[in-house]
């Protein structure tokens, strides 16, 4: 008589009935005045502020909650490093992929206090965003994510947003911004050069002009709107399946089937305008 054995290889599984788990992290940190802080993080609440503080303070909470079935483990911890006179925040992670069957429910902020003056260069995935006081060049790539800036002095601003939507109170110098399925709004600005491109989203921007600033917008299946709030300009605008309305001081140099020329007082700044399947509307002061 023969007895077959048979052996069976299972991989990890674990039921929990309730589990969670739990990264706490409340340090100080040296960094110069006018220093760059770096942040990579995914699905987080960011909070930075900026205040007369000679250093850095950064607390991390994150807590998640699981019920049911779940599948491999990981490991999760942020590292901040000094690096001569700079900040780098950024996630580090091991194990196995995470799969439930019942839920997973995660609470995950980053709070930050810094020195005013310093530039933040920001990389998220799934994050929300509220910077305050920062006065140095502030650089976001955001993936899935709103940033909203208040009283922010810098004078360079770059966005690049996936499925997000910038909201800015002031701004000034340069502006570049790069947005798909998002809307950019920006209040009390004075930029002397502007680069703007959207797919699918809303450009809404009030600004003053600089003699011999230079100010592009791009926008497909999008809205264009510009509160100009001082400054004369030459503007050229490409449109196709688009609508033109103007309130103010401008004068109609040519105005064709795919393309307008616009004069704004006596004319200075270069201002570019290409839309397609769009709105745009122009106010002058």
């Amino acid at each position: 008589m023969k007895i077959l054995k048979i052996t069976l290889i299972l991989p990890f599984i674990a039921f929990v009935a309730q589990a969670q788990e739990e990264f706490k992290l409340d340090q100080e940190y040296s960094m110069n005045l006018s220093g760059t802080i770096y942040l990579d993080s995914d699905d987080a609440d960011v909070t930075i502020s900026g205040s007369d503080r000679p250093d850095v303070r950064v607390r991390i909470y994150r807590k998640v909650e699981t019920k049911g079935f779940v599948w491999g483990d990981t490991d999760f911890e942020v590292i901040v490093e000094e690096d001569g006179g700079d900040l780098k925040i950024y996630e580090k992670s091991s194990g196995s992929h995470i799969s439930v069957v019942g839920y997973m429910e995660e609470k995950y902020t980053i709070d930050i206090e810094a020195p005013k003056g310093v530039s933040l260069t920001i990389n998220g995935d799934d994050d929300d965003y509220l910077i305050t006081n920062i006065n140095g060049a502030i650089d976001l790539d955001i993936d899935d994510g709103d940033a909203e800036l208040r009283n922010c002095g810098g004078s360079y601003f770059k966005f690049d947003l996936d499925d997000g939507d910038i909201n800015v109170d002031q701004a000034r110098g340069k502006l570049i911004a790069r947005l798909d399925d998002g809307d950019i709004e920006i209040e009390n600005a004075t930029f002397d050069e502007v680069d703007v491109r959207v797919d699918d989203g809303d450009i809404v921007i009030e600004t003053s002009f600089a003699a011999n600033g230079s100010y592009k917008f791009r926008a497909d299946d999008s809205d264009i709107v510009l509160n100009i709030t001082g400054g004369d300009a030459d503007i050229e605008i490409d449109h196709d399946d688009s609508r033109l309305y103007t309130s103010g001081d401008f004068l109609t140099l040519q105005d064709g089937e795919d393309f307008t020329r616009l004069k704004l007082g006596k004319g200075g700044a270069a201002v570019r305008i290409d839309v397609d399947d769009a709105t745009v509307r122009l106010t002058a002061r």
